[in-house]
C-alpha cells in the first residue's frame, strides 16, 4: 500500500471494520489491544478462540514490556502463518 490509494467497497469482503493508523502509532500496541477485545469478546464456545487470544494478549503484553523470550516471538509468527495458511 502506498498510502496513495484509497479503499474501495470491494476491498472489504467482510463485516469487519476498517482501522486506519498514521506512522505515530504503535503498532505492537494496537495489536495487543486488539487481542485484549477479543479475547474478552469471545463467547468461549471453541478453544483457539477461547484459549488463543488469551495467550496473544499476553504474549503481546510480554512483548511490550521488553519480557519476552525467543519462544514467545516464534509462537506469535506460528500463529500468524497459521490464520495465513
Amino acid at each position: 500500500v502506498d498510502g496513495q490509494r484509497r479503499i474501495a467497497y470491494e476491498d472489504i469482503p467482510c463485516n469487519g471494520a476498517v482501522t486506519i493508523f498514521d506512522a505515530t502509532r504503535d503498532l505492537l500496541e494496537c495489536v495487543r489491544d486488539y487481542t485484549k477485545f477479543f479475547a474478552d469478546e469471545s463467547c468461549g464456545i471453541c478453544v483457539p478462540c477461547r484459549a488463543g487470544t488469551v495467550d496473544l494478549h499476553d504474549t503481546m503484553q510480554r512483548i511490550l514490556a521488553g519480557n519476552a523470550t525467543q519462544l514467545d516471538l516464534d509462537d506469535v509468527a506460528g500463529r500468524g502463518a497459521l490464520i495465513r495458511a
